[in-house]
């Protein structure tokens, strides 16, 4: 009989422990990457996606992805998930991530491509 609970007591247990990890690899994975991203830009100085706005005659500064969002939006992700691929090869005690768009005739942006910047731009 003890052998029986404590056998329910180990499954019980197991049952929970998986169900824990996998909650909480299920939140990690499925965080929004504009979420991501506004959360690094309070967390560092350094290591931040920044925007820049290009055209075809001129080389845009760069702005903080925060204040890029709260003007013109992303709503397709496209900017935070180029920004979040490039992250991980950026030192990040001296490098940003710079993603380059460029606005369309429809008002919206497209991402020309992404460096890595060691200067504040």
């Amino acid at each position: 009989m003890t052998t029986k609970v404590r056998m329910g007591l180990a499954g019980g247990l197991s049952s929970l422990v998986a169900s824990s990890i996998g909650a909480y690899f299920g939140l990690q994975s499925n965080n929004d990457p504009v979420t991501e991203i506004l959360n690094l830009q309070r967390a560092s100085k350094k290591g931040r996606c920044r925007v820049r706005i290009t055209s075809s005659t001129t080389l845009g500064s760069g702005r903080e992805y925060k204040d890029f969002y709260q003007e013109n939006g992303d709503k397709r992700k496209e900017i935070a998930t180029s920004c979040l691929k490039k992250l991980p090869s950026v030192n990040m005690d001296r490098e940003d991530v710079i993603v380059e768009v460029i606005k369309n005739s429809y008002g919206s942006y497209a991402v020309s491509r992404v460096v890595i910047s060691e200067g504040s731009q």
